[in-house]
């Protein structure tokens, strides 16, 4: 059934990039520069998730990759590297420029091994907006050789932080816009289609079944290729034949629980505290007074209340919780595991 487990990664980088030809192009033109030896146009990616935004960054920078020497980038997930000298020690040692993180590294340490770098650096800074010092940025901007691309689903909060500094704020406002939105219908059967070419025996897999993922994913391609895993793996282990609409239907809590737990794990340790106090609270949710309160008594050197509100609202992008209300009476609410999967149509089973 599963010829190559790797096509159903979610962090899996396709040879071939579909439904995202426009934005490949702009993104490769933003980079065009490091081609000619020069410092690329710094670029921040927009959307919802699971419309590829990392996949597209990662993309367009393996293709650079090949075609110059003197070329690496580097990769960080500000949810689990949140504090600016972890994240430029991820960027710095995903780019093979250094790997050594010295006891009581500073962040001039790893700005030095930038400096003496010869060559170009793209810097992919995912979920970008819940760094927990925002000037890093202003740093990587002014790097000779640096070139940004930052990734998050919405600025909004990256640009309206409390702590934004004018010349942080101008150099972020700066940078080139590149917006992805949600994929169609169509375009997730096609994404569904290449990872089954690749991963799995196309000959047991029914269209109907990848009609029934496209439905529940919604335009989401993590969640499709998510539900498309786990249903490939029930089909090995079990005494199904082939991966139908029913198989699909089966797994479909256990695929949303799996997106949800994917989403949990990512968390930094404060992002963390925040949903699990919320969690806690169970379907009486927690207000907003009392779970910063409850946060500053639970974690060391607790972030000020701008960075908590970004905390707080990058878990409400992702699903994991939702709030009503608003100031301290506002209310936080973790979303039930499963409350978004939606019914498939069901399908002869395929047992042997």
């Amino acid at each position: 059934m599963i010829s190559d487990a790797r096509a159903l990664e979610h962090h899996f980088v396709p040879q071939d990039l579909n439904h995202r030809g426009g934005q490949i192009d702009a993104l490769a033109a933003a980079l065009e520069p490091i081609t000619q030896g020069a410092t690329g146009e710094h670029t921040l990616i927009v959307g919802p998730s699971g419309s590829g935004k990392t996949t597209l960054a990662k993309y367009v920078a393996r293709k650079l990759e090949r075609q110059r020497l003197d070329f690496e980038w580097g990769y960080v997930n500000c949810q689990s590297d949140p504090s600016p000298t972890a994240a430029l020690h991820q960027l710095v040692k995903s780019a093979g420029v250094d790997v050594r993180r010295p006891e009581g590294t500073s962040r001039g340490y790893y700005f030095d091994r930038l400096a003496e770098h010869d060559g170009q650096l793209v810097t992919i800074v995912d979920e970008v907006n819940v760094i927990s010092d925002p000037s890093l940025l202003h740093a990587l901007h002014e790097t000779p050789g640096v070139t940004i691309v930052g990734i998050c689903i919405d600025d909004d909060d990256l640009l309206a932080t409390a702590d934004l500094n004018s010349g942080t704020e101008s150099r972020l406002r700066s940078m080139r816009r590149l917006s992805l939105t949600r994929y169609t219908h169509d375009e997730i059967l096609d994404i569904l289609a290449y990872r089954v070419e690749h991963g799995l025996d196309s000959e047991r897999v029914t269209d109907s079944a990848l009609e029934a993922i496209a439905d529940v994913a919604a335009g989401n391609a993590r969640v499709a290729i998510t539900h498309l895993r786990r249903a490939a793996k029930t089909v090995y282990e079990s005494d199904y034949d082939t991966l139908t609409s029913d198989v699909v239907s089966e797994v479909a809590d256990a695929a949303q629980a799996a997106v949800h737990d994917l989403h949990v794990r990512s968390l930094g340790t404060h992002q963390r505290a925040l949903y699990t106090i919320i969690r806690d609270a169970a379907s009486a949710g927690v207000r907003a007074g009392e779970l910063h309160d409850k946060y500053e008594h639970r974690v060391q050197n607790p972030r000020g209340r701008s960075m908590r509100r970004r905390y707080l609202s990058s878990l409400e992008r992702y699903g994991l919780i939702t709030k009503s209300g608003s100031g301290r009476g506002t209310t936080y609410r973790v979303v039930p595991q499963g409350s978004q999967t939606r019914t498939v149509n069901p399908e002869s089973t395929g047992r042997r």
